[in-house]
């Protein structure tokens, strides 16, 4: 009958396009059940495509519009773009969204500014020629922080 198929041929076709054996048995049977509804015999593709969630979208000019003081942190910027946090935490993982740092500090006192100068000499293994030429540049550092007024 025009159903059967002939012996061996399952494995034949297997081996021939390197496939399993059930791959072919079931493109046999879903090929056999469309032949037995009158329908046109066509396989498509079981797998997914484009699904799930879509991404969300940022335009720049969304960005732009935020406040500089609401950009500062995560929360702040996903609060005003209102998205989640971790929204927000994947865009910058996959850099849609840049990260900047200013690297001016001008909350820090005189006194913070003194402790990092004397740290940054001072906690040093410096070569005896070079002490006495980082304790220079220190008191001129000090100098010049006293002078500009902080």
């Amino acid at each position: 009958t025009a159903t059967k198929l002939p012996h061996g041929i399952i494995n034949k076709l297997a081996t021939e396009w390197g496939v399993s054996r059930h791959t072919i048995q079931r493109i046999w049977r879903e090929t056999l059940k469309q032949y037995r509804a009158g329908s046109a015999i066509g396989l498509h593709t079981k797998k997914a495509r484009r699904g799930g969630r879509k991404r969300y979208t940022l335009q720049t000019s969304q960005l732009t519009e935020v406040p500089l003081r609401q950009r500062t942190t995560l929360r702040s910027l996903a609060s005003a773009l209102n998205i989640s946090k971790s929204t927000v935490h994947r865009m910058v993982k996959r850099g849609e969204i840049k990260s900047y740092s200013n690297l001016m500090k001008p909350q820090l006192t005189f006194t913070h500014k003194y402790e990092r100068v004397k740290n940054g000499v001072f906690n040093q293994s410096f070569p005896k020629p070079y002490t006495q030429y980082l304790i220079f540049i220190y008191y001129k550092m000090l100098f010049m922080l006293t002078r500009n007024g902080f």
